[in-house]
């Protein structure tokens, strides 16, 4: 006996889907893997936000931040100041007269 049409259309498009979705996960890897990758964007976002900032205040003040609540103190500035995976408070120490670490 032969199967109807369409249930063999309505397998091979299941069949279809389950390995497009197989390849999407192989290709892009696991969740945890793209979770990481976001989280590290948002932070490299966070230190490149640290440096605008930073470059805006020493043209203000001729001069580095003390700390970092006298940088987001700053009018016009607008910063995240917490890791979005561990939620501590990034650190901001300045080095010497033009270098700082964050």
């Amino acid at each position: 006996m032969k199967p109807p049409r369409g249930s063999v259309v309505l397998g091979a498009w299941v069949v279809l889907v389950i390995t497009a979705i197989g390849m999407g996960l192989y290709l892009i890897g696991p969740p945890a893997d793209e979770r990481a990758r976001r989280i590290d964007r948002r932070r490299v976002a966070h230190l490149q936000a640290f440096a605008a900032a930073t470059d805006l205040y020493w043209t203000r003040h001729n001069r580095l931040p003390a700390s970092l609540d006298e940088l987001v103190a700053e009018p016009g500035v607008s910063l995240i100041t917490i890791d979005p995976e561990s939620a501590e408070a990034y650190a901001y120490h300045s080095l010497d007269s033009t270098r700082y670490e964050v």
